[in-house]
């Protein structure tokens, strides 16, 4: 069995279980498992031959981490926010502009903001964000790469890198 195939399954087994309870430990679940997803799919794309298997289990690995960390302590609203933000920020935003965000309900907030966009080696529209999420109190950034795709969607391509 391939071993995309196997973090895949793997993967989602782990948002299947995460599933039975609703509370911050299901939204770090959901956000590791989206983060090694997105790892696993940058890590095959970077490796080749025998080495495509250790890159994709690694990508997966530093994605899941990524994604609990930014994604502890954040509630469903807050993400719609975080996501939207990035998103008009990657549209429309300008170069170094930053455009932020707030929940009034759970008092979290973020920042996000943009590089220029450049065209990529296989012709896409990229740029790199950066995008700070304050939650309760403690300040979580990551920065990575976001690509336009054939749908004019952009989509994170670069496992972004978080610090505190």
């Amino acid at each position: 069995m391939p071993v995309l195939v196997r973090t895949t399954t793997c993967l989602a087994l782990a948002l299947s279980l995460g599933a039975c309870s609703w509370n911050e430990s299901r939204s770090q679940t959901v956000g590791g498992v989206l983060g090694g997803i997105a790892g696993a799919v940058v890590g095959s794309k970077l490796g080749g031959g025998a080495g495509r298997g250790v890159t994709t289990v690694l990508g997966a690995t530093l994605g899941a981490m990524w994604g609990q960390d930014i994604a502890k302590g954040m509630s469903d609203t807050d993400k719609i926010f975080s996501q939207r933000t990035t998103q008009d920020t990657l549209e429309y935003g300008k170069p170094g502009e930053q455009a932020t965000w707030s929940n009034p309900d759970s008092g979290n907030s973020g920042v996000v903001s943009a590089d220029e966009t450049y065209t990529n080696d296989d012709g896409e529209g990229c740029r790199q964000f950066e995008t700070t999420v304050n939650v309760e109190g403690d300040a979580r950034t990551a920065t990575g790469t976001a690509c336009r795709n054939a749908d004019g969607e952009w989509k994170i391509v670069d496992a972004p890198e978080t610090s505190t």
